[in-house]
């Protein structure tokens, strides 16, 4: 409503998916939207520019739509564990970057760095673990338990399960890091 009736064709941006101006009249206005997919929220969007004749006192024409093939494609993927290896293949074969996101029982420490050597094509990787109640989390005292013990409460009271052994010798080797350095 804020756009004048004698505008003959209006372009507008911000908007990273490329649409028509819901309302306006014929092809009078457009929303540009982005060239290239530029976050993994545009991950399926086709871009193009369109060629249009606008001239004075006549309904705008869509000449052309070009299709924009510069750049990468964005995808997004989730799998479990389990299927990581089977679709490795599948993956690897998109010529594009990948936000991956793995759904897990548990931690796995390692995983991000074995994924981002064995993946190239895959920039950003999410965890996601089950979701569990929290009703009670105490507080530590450091005076009278070791930081070992420490992350294994809190590990057990976040996640209603034991510290597996790798896990717990993952934490040891990086304490240890930490301080020793």
């Amino acid at each position: 409503t804020i756009i004048p009736d004698s505008c003959n064709y209006v372009a507008l941006g911000h908007i990273h998916k490329a649409q028509p101006i819901k309302d306006y009249a014929g092809n009078g206005g457009r929303y540009a939207g982005s060239l290239l997919q530029i976050d993994f929220g545009e991950a399926g969007n086709d871009k193009s520019v369109f060629v249009v004749e606008a001239k004075e006192g006549r309904p705008t024409k869509l000449l052309k739509q070009n299709d924009n093939s510069s750049g990468k494609k964005l995808k997004q993927t989730t799998v479990k564990l389990d299927e990581l290896e089977r679709r490795t293949p599948e993956i690897l074969s998109f010529d594009g970057y990948v936000k991956l996101t793995i759904s897990l029982d548990s931690p796995v420490p390692g995983l991000k760095d074995r994924v981002r050597r064995e993946l190239p094509n895959v920039l950003d990787i999410a965890v996601r673990l089950p979701e569990r109640a929290r009703e009670h989390v105490t507080g530590v005292d450091f005076q009278k338990v070791s930081m070992l013990e420490a992350f294994e409460q809190y590990y057990s009271e976040g996640r209603d399960g034991n510290l597996s052994d790798e896990l717990r010798q993952a934490f040891r080797d990086l304490y240890e890091q930490v301080t020793t350095s």
